[in-house]
């Protein structure tokens, strides 16, 4: 009986995963080339500059919280790091959250590109 309830548990999470993820795809695709992942709850975004500086003007023009790619990589023997042109969004929040931070994410996104 409890397995069933877990069961049951993981496949609503898994449906109010998949409609953020769409929901949010649909608005996000107006500025940036993305593609639906798999699975999962976060998406990683292509910036127009450094992760790091993005995020950090995100969250004081727009109040959206992101998560450097740079934060979550490390220098390749280049000296290059792989995460400093891309953010990670977590669809975390509810979904009206999501979708109100998306076009705060595409507004910030268009005026950062020029």
């Amino acid at each position: 009986d409890g397995d069933k309830r877990q069961e049951q548990h993981v496949q609503e999470n898994r449906q109010r995963y998949a409609e953020k993820l769409s929901a949010v795809i649909d608005i996000l695709q107006q500025a940036i080339t993305i593609e639906a992942p798999a699975g999962g709850f976060c998406l990683w975004l292509p910036t127009p500059c450094h992760s790091v500086d993005f995020v950090e003007s995100l969250y004081r023009e727009q109040s959206v919280i992101a998560l450097p790619g740079s934060y979550l990589a490390r220098d390749n023997r280049q000296q290059h790091n792989p995460g400093e042109q891309f953010i990670r969004v977590a669809l975390v929040a509810a979904k009206n959250d999501c979708i109100e931070a998306s076009h705060r994410l595409v507004e910030h996104y268009q005026a950062v590109s020029g």
